[in-house]
């Protein structure tokens, strides 16, 4: 236990003046052969979600468009549809209403799925998605 003010310890994991929370994130990686949603990562049971990033330093080369989707199992767009990667290659790209209790309901098995049209591409990502939540 570490002490950090008169009324604010360190116990395990952060614990904020006045009963707030400390944020926690999980990452996974897409590449551009990842046309099929794969698993992520879990958010965890009660999970509150803060946000959802896609960045990445090497943009795709697709032809015609690029994007990363970020969905869950049965529906693979449902925190972040169609993240342009083919522009700039990064970006915060949270689709707000989904992260209105995202965990409440159990552990959701966050996917990732990159979709190009055009000439194909033989350069770009991976890209990280990055998950901020609280628990």
């Amino acid at each position: 236990m570490q002490k950090i003010s008169d009324s604010a310890v360190i116990v395990g994991s952060l614990r904020v003046k006045g009963g707030g929370r400390a944020p926690f994130a999980l990452q996974g990686t897409v590449a551009r052969t990842d046309t099929v949603a794969k698993n992520l990562f879990k958010l965890p049971k009660g999970a509150i979600l803060v946000g959802i990033a896609v960045g990445g330093t090497v943009a795709s080369n697709a032809g015609t468009t690029a994007i990363v989707d970020v969905g869950k199992t049965g529906n693979d767009n449902f925190f972040v549809a169609a993240a342009d990667v083919k522009a700039a290659g990064a970006g915060d790209a949270t689709n707000p209403k989904a992260t209105k209790n995202a965990g409440a309901q159990g552990e959701i098995q966050v996917t990732g799925k990159y979709t190009e049209t055009g000439t194909a591409s033989n350069t770009g990502g991976p890209w990280t998605v990055t998950a901020y939540f609280l628990k």
